[in-house]
């Protein structure tokens, strides 16, 4: 086990963190194939007298952590191409379902076709967690309704003919209006629901008209006919410029976040160690809300020269 490693089983540690989802699956990529190599290294600092590799070698030897980081090393990539789906600046909701479903089953298959190295994690997985909690972060019901919006707002899926149009959209049809055409109940029982975001008689009178007007513009895809919606047919199709609103804003993407984790590594280094939480995260806020384009500076002048003059 503690063999020497040739220089093409070598391959560097990474460190795991915890605002970077893909990099787990490197860190646990490198402990797998350096295992043999860290516990020789950590043995010999541990007999060095080193007190905390000898509290590291501890957790690592055992039998029980070296099958999670096989068990891992499996798992980990059907996770990473299923966050890569998500870190697209521009998602493609066709692709959300079969991704998941497509995740589901891997992972399903690796719970009920396990070797002889993973008994021990096969026991842990016999209630199915991995696959529970992804159909727990990804509902059937929300995963209808983002393929129901693609179906009905991406006009380059629509099929050639006219008469197959209303059979086409009809499911997605009854699926988004069944959603957005009725009322939230709220969660006190005593509090009437809210009201529907859209009026659903209106919204399955005018889906055909909306349908052929958008692939008229020839070959809109679902962006592009959700801009076309909102800004030149919002006045005819209301109901649908709603939808195509609520479309555009469904958080599918994880760029965004990643760009804010990528800013607070910038703002927060270790020669600002006195930044707290709440200060941090207003800088964040501050920095992603404006643009060089968009940003006042007139009104911003205005203000700093208004300010009371302090001591310098």
């Amino acid at each position: 086990m503690t063999a020497a490693l040739g220089d093409e089983d070598v391959k560097s540690l990474k460190q795991q963190c915890a605002v970077r989802w893909l990099s787990l699956h490197r860190a646990v990529e490198g402990i797998k194939l350096n295992w043999p190599a860290l516990v020789k290294e950590l043995h010999e600092e541990a007999v060095g007298g080193n007190p905390q590799t000898k509290g590291i070698l501890g957790q690592i030897q055992p039998y029980c952590f070296i099958a999670w980081t096989h068990a891992l090393a499996d798992v980990l990539p059907v996770m990473t191409k299923l966050n890569l789906v998500f870190q697209k600046e521009d998602v493609n909701l066709a692709t959300i379902r079969p991704m998941v479903h497509g995740s589901v089953a891997a992972l399903t298959q690796l719970r009920d076709s396990l070797g002889p190295e993973e008994e021990r994690f096969q026991a842990d997985c016999q209630n199915g967690m991995y696959r529970d909690a992804l159909h727990n972060r990804f509902p059937e019901e929300s995963l209808s309704i983002i393929t129901s919006f693609d179906v009905l707002l991406n006009p380059s899926q629509y099929p050639n003919a006219q008469s197959a149009l209303q059979i086409y959209a009809e499911p997605a049809l009854r699926t988004i209006i069944g959603h957005f055409g009725q009322g939230i109940a709220s969660e006190d029982d005593s509090a009437q629901a809210s009201a529907p975001l859209i009026d659903a008689t209106s919204a399955h009178r005018d889906a055909i008209p909306v349908m052929t007007a958008l692939r008229g513009y020839g070959g809109l895809h679902f962006l592009t006919a959700c801009e076309v919606l909102v800004r030149d047919l919002g006045n005819i199709y209301p109901e649908w410029a709603t939808l195509a609103k609520i479309a555009c804003v469904i958080p599918v993407s994880s760029a965004p976040a990643e760009r804010g984790f990528s800013l607070q590594n910038r703002i927060k280094t270790a020669q600002r160690s006195r930044l707290g939480e709440n200060k941090v995260t207003r800088m964040r806020i501050a920095s992603c809300g404006e643009t060089l384009r968009t940003f006042d500076f007139k009104s911003a002048a205005t203000h700093f020269t208004g300010l009371k003059k302090r001591r310098k």
